[in-house]
């Protein structure tokens, strides 16, 4: 008997599994629902197994359609895009509704959604003599590694399958056919690496624009389905038409606090922003105030919850104070005690021994090869980047005019306004060489929210500048002098309490670590490199701080959709086995260590070496530091463990934020790297036991 199901997908997706054989005494009702063209089709089949399919699936396609449409499927009629690909016409093509068809041996898979391009590809999993040939004429570069990496090996055609199920996919959802070289883009291929489109020759915002999933399609059989991002950028949730009169009733309650315990049930975001309006504040109960906070926060870590609803509550804890940070008053007025997570000592492995691609430059990377074990000590790493609620205790407490936070000639010459226009000068020379290189970019950093509308007429206005009018053009812009707060403080999309503080300088990140370690007596500073990249990858070393394949939802990075930051914590799916949060996005942490000469190649390469220098605090303003972790405006690249950016000391992107480590002489030694199985199974216990220290 025929079964027809549908497949886990991706969201707003249905993948319908048709197997394509069927009785002969059931063909007839299927063959009726065909269009006199679809029979002189299936009529041209000349061997009857090929006829057969052709009505299964066709025919099916037409039920499929017809149920979703409310319509006779025998009365639904088709077009063709500008490319050929079936589209519903008629009275159907209002609709929205989009749909791919693929078939292979004895199975059908049609992958159907609303609204958005769709495709999808099925083939039975087979020997292919000539894998490395086909692969020479229509892989990418990383995709010929992979399989060639797996050449001979049971895996070799798994991989080759992945990849060509994945590439035709992606060219049937765009409907171009051959206007795509399959050359051009590239997706991954291992087995049990998570699908995803790695690079696309239009850009880093192109591939960004698609999601891609593996299709579990029954044994002996790879499937794979890519579809058109739901928007360009994830939007906020949705308030309902109640929620304003909701919160103004909050306010002219007479029983405040129990107008607003009574709302927790039914909408805990909604009792969170009353509870913040002026007029409800102060009749709440110190109780309830912090059940709220600590129920807000539990909403923002609950991976029940969707990722808005997460959002929407981590915002309204930082607008209440949010409890994770202890707020306390020292020698140099108030601040706000950072939660911590230990990081056993021990060696760790540092690197990896294969290139990282960055698609967004076309390019291999190499500065983090090769992979190799480095001794670290204990420490206590800020479980979050600092937020903005710690950034505004530092402004408050005078933190911009008291030289003494500001160690070094070049950090007060920094403080003084000296050479701090020199980081966004530099950023937006090396922005015109590249738009000069390759002009198309200049609408990938529009698509991907690099750049609003604003920032793309001035960058056309850019490329008409002359050099002199170009320089001219910059001073008057960046004419520098002394900065009193983040680039990016007045700014909503990133100025929130708990969001992490971005745009500032490696001088500013330095400043706030000496200002902490004053008023707590605890020597604060930020993390070494390998530090860094030991939180994250852990005692095995991953690829990424959740694992070795990317999750768009273990971090804040470009394939998220976000594109601004978001509140700390909410990604909980990319939480350390230690329970730091945000390592693989959000925002770029500064570290201590030392790049060199601003270039691809670094001055201080791998084996590190924590003595040969790059660990120099005075280096001066022309060397470049490494920065750790992607940010949410950066790609999956940037996200690795082994990952290493680079910026000068004054730069101040909005990528770019920091976070704390001390020293841990409490903590354990790890005498040996885990194996990776047992960190997998104990990580959401040790997480699980962090976040209840936190609460206590």
């Amino acid at each position: 008997m025929l079964t027809i199901g549908t497949l886990p997908s991706l969201p707003g997706v249905t993948v319908w599994r048709i197997p394509l054989e069927l009785p002969e005494a059931e063909l007839p009702a299927l063959a009726a629902l065909l269009s006199a063209d679809e029979r002189a089709r299936a009529e041209r089949f000349r061997p009857p197994g090929a006829w057969r399919r052709f009505v299964v699936a066709h025919g099916w396609l037409r039920r499929i359609l017809g149920a979703a449409l409310d319509a006779n499927p025998a009365d639904l009629v088709f077009g063709a895009g500008p490319w050929g690909k079936p589209t519903l016409g008629g009275p159907w093509a209002a609709a929205g509704i989009q749909f791919n068809l693929s078939h292979s041996h004895e199975l059908a898979l049609l992958a159907v959604t609303t609204g958005r391009a769709v495709g999808v590809d099925l083939e039975r999993l087979r020997p292919i003599p000539r894998a490395t040939q086909l692969a020479e004429r229509y892989f990418a570069a990383p995709e010929r590694a992979d399989l060639a990496r797996m050449a001979g090996t049971a895996a070799e055609a798994t991989t080759f399958f992945n990849c060509w199920t994945r590439k035709e996919a992606f060219v049937k959802a765009q409907g171009q056919g051959l206007a795509w070289p399959l050359d051009s883009f590239a997706v991954s291929c291992l087995p049990g690496e998570a699908a995803r489109l790695t690079w696309c020759r239009e850009g880093a915002a192109e591939a960004a624009r698609w999601q891609l999933a593996e299709l579990a399609a029954g044994d002996g059989y790879v499937g794979a389905v890519v579809v058109e991002a739901p928007a360009d950028t994830l939007p906020p949730l949705p308030q309902t038409a109640r929620e304003k009169p909701t919160s103004l009733a909050a306010a002219m309650a007479q029983e405040k606090e129990s107008f607003v315990r009574a709302l927790m049930p039914h909408s805990l975001t909604v009792a969170g922003r009353a509870a913040a309006l002026p007029a409800v504040r102060p009749h709440l109960s110190a109780g309830l105030f912090d059940e709220l906070r600590w129920a807000l926060v539990a909403r923002s870590r609950d991976l029940e919850a969707a990722l808005r609803e997460r959002i929407a509550a981590g915002y309204a804890a930082g607008d209440l104070g949010d409890p994770r940070w202890e707020r306390k008053s020292g020698p140099f007025g108030d601040y706000l005690l950072p939660p911590v997570a230990e990081v056993p000592g021990g060696m760790y492995p540092i690197g990896a021994d294969q290139p990282i691609f960055d698609a967004e430059a076309n390019e291999w990377q190499h500065g983090h090869m090769p992979r190799h074990l480095v001794p670290v000590d204990p420490f206590a790493m800020g479980c979050f980047a600092v937020t903005n609620a710690e950034w505004a205790c530092f402004m408050a407490a005078g933190g911009y005019e008291d030289e003494r936070w500001w160690v070094g000639a070049d950090a007060l010459a920094w403080r003084r306004g000296e050479g701090t226009a020199e980081g966004p000068r530099l950023g937006a020379r090396q922005g015109l060489s590249i738009l000069r290189d390759s002009p198309e970019m200049l609408e990938s950093w529009l698509d991907s929210g690099r750049i609003d509308d604003d920032g793309y007429q001035r960058w056309l206005l850019r490329l008409a500048m002359s050099t002199e009018a170009f320089d001219a053009h910059l001073t008057a812009l960046y004419p520098g002098g002394r900065l009193t707060e983040p680039l990016a403080w007045g700014d909503r999309r990133f100025n929130r309490p708990t969001q992490p503080v971005v745009g500032v300088s490696w001088y500013e990140a330095r400043a706030y670590c000496a200002w902490l370690a004053a008023q707590t007596g605890a020597a604060w500073r930020l993390p070494t490199e390998v530090e860094r990249e030991a939180a994250t990858g852990g005692p095995t070393g991953s690829s990424f701080v959740y694992g070795d394949a990317f999750d768009a939802l273990g971090g804040n990075t470009l394939e998220t959709h976000l594109r601004q930051t978001s509140p700390a914590g909410v990604f909980v799916a990319g939480d350390s086995l230690n329970g730091i949060s945000d390592l693989a996005g959000n925002s770029a942490d500064w570290t201590s260590s030392l790049w060199g000469r601003f270039g691809d190649k670094p001055d201080y390469p791998y084996p590190y070496d924590g003595s040969d220098g790059r660990e120099d605090a005075f280096a001066g303003p022309d060397i470049a530091r490494v920065l750790r972790g992607g940010s949410w405006d950066a790609d999956a690249s940037f996200a690795r463990a082994a990952g290493r950016d680079r910026s000068l000391p004054a730069d101040r992107g909005e990528f770019g934020g920091f976070r704390v480590v001390r020293a841990s002489p409490t903590a354990p030694v790890l005498r040996s790297p885990m194996p990776r199985s047992a960190a997998s199974s104990t990580s959401r216990k040790v997480v699980a036991v962090v976040q209840s220290a936190h609460r206590e």
